[in-house]
């Protein structure tokens, strides 16, 4: 397979078993995998989002290949304006440890996005999770997340509420 082969496939073909063929793809072909990464980095929609939700899917599934990314998702995921990039970077982000240059600056971002109303429900919680994971290593910041979460907890939608009442019940 070559870049415009895969290229191909994510602006034509929207389902979950697309989404999984090109993540095996990017996982035996490790080019494919930095290509995809380039495209999230560089292309316009849907070309972008579609690259980073393979992604997404790729280190879901590989806690080898995350860890060698991960460092480059943290650097992107406080960069980007891109909504879809900050739902799914911020959704690897919760389920791993945050690289230790990168977790004040991870903790900030994800405290203005998950206040930020305007923001779509799913990046809101990504951003509520990962800072509840950061304030398990920090407790001195446990009493600002949970005042910052019962605050916004009735304005929000129903996902939020259910995540918010799970880490608050944590906390």
């Amino acid at each position: 397979m070559d870049p415009e082969q895969l290229k191909e496939i994510l602006l034509n073909n929207l389902s979950k078993e697309t989404k999984k063929w090109a993540a095996n793809i990017c996982v035996k072909q490790p080019a494919m995998l930095e290509q995809a990464w380039l495209w999230l980095k560089t292309a316009d929609d849907p070309l972008k989002w579609r690259a980073c939700w393979i992604f997404e899917e790729v280190c879901i599934q590989h806690n080898n290949i995350k860890k060698q990314y991960i460092e480059k998702v943290a650097k992107l995921y406080t960069k980007t304006s891109h909504e879809s990039l900050q739902r799914m970077l911020g959704k690897i982000l919760t389920s791993t440890n945050v690289p230790d240059d990168y977790e004040s600056i991870i903790l900030n971002t994800a405290f203005e996005r998950f206040q930020d109303p305007q923001k779509a429900i799913a990046v809101r919680v990504h951003a509520m999770q990962i800072a509840f994971n950061l304030v398990k290593k920090y407790p001195d910041l446990k009493n600002e997340l949970k005042s910052t979460i019962q605050h916004y907890y009735d304005t929000g939608s129903s996902g939020f509420k259910s995540r918010a009442g799970k880490l608050l019940a944590q906390l």
